[in-house]
């Protein structure tokens, strides 16, 4: 998007739509004290835009507002998202304003939010991450900003197997991070692959992390982790697991599988 452009959607978006999210950047948030916050943090590609979908609904259903700081930044101001997630006492400030649901972040803050936030965690195989990562930018994910049109780019002209590589240090990055929330009373830890196979017992398992009543109604449908055919400018492209050994040349899994080699053993994945 031409930067003009940007600028002129970027004020549209600040003056009619996120009015939440500039309240809590600024410390301007009314909270809602009896319902501590709950926040969604994943990576790309592990259902990140199905599970905020799907939990914004409920959660607007228990009288929790919704934030979604990451379309924000992406939308508004990318330039905030590092120093927002980088600046510990600003998000802790921002997390700690209860009745909010925060829909998902798809990188994580520099140190874990302590209670009295919630914390939702999901991950996926980074091995599939990245691959999904590469068809999604090449031919699917919307180009709102300047770094999704650089992703877009390497997707366009390297070869999986070059764009995995390239990308590989960034989601590293982010599993180094999240390797050390897996554990802490205030998070709850699930494996996409786990929900995809189970989808009923992890939607239980959520809601009485929440403290919510699970007749209120179903996150997920029965076809909402199946695909009939793979279709790449789908943004639900394929949902089994383990496609990187379909796609990627047996040295590129032999390398990811080193740099990776601690988190497969750590969440329990195949070499």
């Amino acid at each position: 998007m031409h930067p003009i452009l940007f600028k002129i959607k970027s004020l549209l978006l600040r003056t009619f739509y996120f009015k939440l999210e500039q309240q809590l950047l600024s410390g301007s948030a009314k909270s809602v004290p009896q319902q501590a916050a709950i926040a969604l943090f994943t990576t790309h590609k592990a259902a990140s835009s199905i599970l905020s979908m799907r939990l914004s609904r409920v959660m607007a259903d228990n009288d929790y507002r919704i934030a979604d700081l990451s379309s924000y930044f992406a939308k508004v101001d990318p330039e905030a998202r590092s120093r927002f997630l980088n600046d510990t006492d600003w998000n802790s400030k921002v997390f700690a304003v209860p009745g909010v649901f925060h829909a998902a972040f798809r990188y994580p803050t520099a140190k874990v939010p302590v209670p009295p936030l919630k914390i939702i965690l999901v991950l996926r195989d980074p091995r599939d991450v990245l691959v999904s990562y590469f068809f999604s930018f090449k031919f699917s994910h919307p180009i709102q900003n300047e770094f999704a049109k650089n992703v877009h780019d390497d997707a366009t002209r390297l070869t999986i197997d070059e764009f995995v590589l390239k990308h590989a240090d960034d989601f590293l990055r982010r599993y180094n991070s999240y390797s050390d929330w897996i554990g802490k009373s205030n998070v709850l830890f699930i494996r996409y692959e786990d929900l995809i196979e189970r989808p009923r017992e992890i939607e239980e398992a959520m809601f009485a992390f929440i403290g919510i009543d699970s007749k209120q109604g179903s996150l997920f449908d029965e076809s909402d982790f199946t695909a009939a055919a793979e279709n790449p400018s789908q943004h639900k492209r394929k949902v089994t697991a383990g496609d990187h050994r379909e796609k990627l040349q047996s040295q590129t899994i032999t390398a990811l599988n080193k740099i990776f080699e601690s988190h497969i053993q750590l969440l329990n994945y195949r070499f």
